[in-house]
Formats: structure tokens, sequence, C-alpha cells
């Protein structure tokens, strides 16, 4: 068979070219972080006020959010953010009527920011708004056995990490102790300092039996974002269930929770080089794939800067350093390129519109 050199270079001219246009012109219209410059995060504000008892977070946003935009999802205006989102591909909702909180996304993040942006602004209204979460929270608790207390997702199956309904989260635990100790600090009630020693304890307890916890084969000890079966290692999801043990250390001087830190600094000490694709950051090891730049450069760059900071460890710094590095071409456009061919993967797995017909949901 005579190959047809002509047709064969115009061939190649044109994906070359369709190549460049989709990798510089469409693709930032399709992915949404591209559509508009994330907002900075950083690690800088934790560093300057250290010694400051627990005012601002480990990670802060740069911008300073109107008292409207975090009202702006309430429950029955009690100013408690449901940040109800549908994710059509990947949620199934026991009740859709009934509004998420979704405790593994930005409920009890949105409390910290409210109390950080009080803490620099002195505005009473987010200090309300903080109190009207944490009441949310201490009276939404569910407690497995009578030391352990946790928030669980339970209007919601999450397909992608086969989750069923009543799931928690190491997510959703740290960022609630932070949340709880910041509750002690401001109030000195210490109705907050024993329940958050009961969320402490929920990060010793097997994924497999309710906790968030597990055990790898090499014996690292895991704070699992998504406690699936296998277990998923979401990378940021394990540094904030850190966050919150470290605060609630800072307060306590708490010898336990000073192990179920360096336990989980350890297994990330071990593990880090994991989670580098070579030209980006993998958002977990179970699936491997990148990272949204989102999280990329505003998540995983700020959280091991603040991990840096708080232990001096230098492997976090060279993380940092690396991972800042691959926001620069060539390798945003090697991003590009893999992040694409994955999205078309997640199409045909979790994302798939057939995947209710599946009979066997949950293994």
């Amino acid at each position: 068979m005579k190959i047809n050199k002509k047709k064969l270079f115009k061939l190649i001219l044109f994906l070359t070219v369709f190549y460049v246009v989709y990798i510089y012109l469409i693709f930032p219209h399709i992915e949404k972080d591209f559509k508009k410059e994330p907002v900075l995060v950083t690690a800088e504000k934790w560093l300057n006020n250290k010694n400051n008892n627990l005012n601002f977070y480990y990670i802060e946003k740069n911008d300073n959010p109107s008292i409207k935009k975090y009202l702006k999802n309430s429950i029955d205006s009690v100013h408690v953010s449901n940040y109800l989102k549908h994710h059509k591909n990947t949620v199934t909702l026991k009740n859709p009527d009934k509004p998420i909180v979704y405790f593994t996304n930005n409920y009890t993040s949105g409390a910290l920011y409210c109390y950080s942006h009080y803490q620099e602004t002195k505005n009473n209204d987010f200090l309300k708004i903080f109190w009207a979460h944490v009441n949310w929270m201490t009276e939404n608790l569910k407690y497995p056995v009578d030391t352990v207390a946790l928030w669980t997702n339970d209007n919601m199956i999450y397909d992608k990490y086969n989750l069923d309904y009543g799931w928690a989260s190491a997510y959703g635990q740290g960022f609630g102790l932070s949340v709880l100790c910041r509750a002690y600090q401001e109030s000195k009630d210490k109705k907050y300092l024993m329940l958050a020693e009961k969320v402490l304890n929920s990060f010793d307890l097997y994924y497999k039996n309710g906790g968030i916890m597990d055990i790898d084969k090499n014996g690292d000890y895991w704070y699992l974002e998504y406690p699936a079966n296998p277990p998923g290692y979401v990378l940021n999801g394990m540094i904030f269930g850190l966050f919150g043990i470290y605060d609630y250390y800072r307060i306590t001087d708490s010898e336990k929770a000073l192990e179920y830190f360096n336990r989980g600094i350890k297994t990330l000490e071990k593990n880090l080089h994991r989670y580098d694709k070579g030209f980006w950051s993998a958002y977990d090891l179970e699936y491997g794939t990148c990272a949204s730049l989102g999280y990329h450069k505003n998540v995983h760059i700020p959280q091991l800067q603040a991990l840096f900071y708080i232990t001096n460890k230098s492997i976090f710094k060279q993380y940092v350093d690396k991972f800042n590095k691959y926001l620069n071409e060539p390798f945003l456009t090697i991003y590009k390129t893999k992040f694409t061919i994955e999205a078309f993967g997640r199409r045909l797995t979790y994302k798939s519109p057939l995947k209710k017909y599946s009979k066997e949901r949950f293994k």
C-alpha cells in the first residue's frame, strides 16, 4: 500500500494546528479553572500570626468576601451555608428535596474563613455567622461510640469512590476540629473541648468500622477524605485533617493529638513522591489523575508550604518548589493534554450516564 505523503503531511499539519488551538484557545473555556484566574491562597497570614492563638487558618484566601456572599446559600435564614451542589454525574441524593450540608466540601471551611475575617476586620457579622455554623455543627454530630464524634454525609452517595449514605471524612473532621477549637478559644466553654476530643478520636477509628483512619500494608497511617474500599488516599483531605489535629494540639498540648499528627506527617514524608506525576500533582493515589489547576495551585502548594512552616521539614519545601515549577510551560501544556485524556476516561467510568443501571453499585 503506497502512502500519499502529501495527504499525510496535510493530516499531520491539521492535527498539529488543531492541537495548538485546542490547548491554548479551546481548553481554557472548557476547564472551569481556566475561565478565570483562581483566587490566590497563601500560608503567609498564619506564619505571620502563628504565636497569636488560633486566629488565621493555615491557608487563607487573599480576598475578603462580603457578608452577602456568606448569606447567599443560607438554610432557613439562620446563616448556615448549605453549599448545595448537584454533582449530577457523581452524586445520587437519598432525598433530592433536602439540602446537602456537604462536609467534604466547603461547609466547615466557610465557618473558619468567617472567623478569620472577623479577626481581620472586627466585623461582628462575621462572628455571628461563625457561631451559627458552630451551633449547627454541635447539633449534628453523630456518635458511633461514646468516645467518638463524627459528621456524616447522610443524604448522598458518592459514586467516584463508591461511598454509600452515611460516610464521614477526614476533610470535614479536620475543619470541624479547627472550628470547635476556635469556639472554645472565643467562649472558654469547655463543652467545645469535650466535643473536639471526641472528634479527634475519629482519627484513630478504622474506616471499615465507620471512622476515617487506615493503616496500609507498610504500616503507614492515613486520614481519609473518602473512606472508600480501597481507600483513595486524597492528598488535600489528608492534610486538612492534619491541620485540625494540630489546632487541637496547639490549644490543649495533648500528647495524643501530637502522636496522631506526627504519624500522619511521617506517612506524607514517605509517600509524597507518589503524588508527583513529573509534570503536575495527583489528586489521589487510587485514580492517580491530575489535580485541577485550582487544586494544584491553590490547595496542594499552599498546604505543603504551611506544613513546612509548621514542621520545618525540608521535604515539604522541596515539593512546594517542584509543584510551583510545574505551573510554567511546558509542564502546563502536558497537564492540559493529560487532563483532557483523563476527562474522557472519567466519562466512561464513574461519570458515565449509564452508571445508574449498574446492579452492583457498591462492593
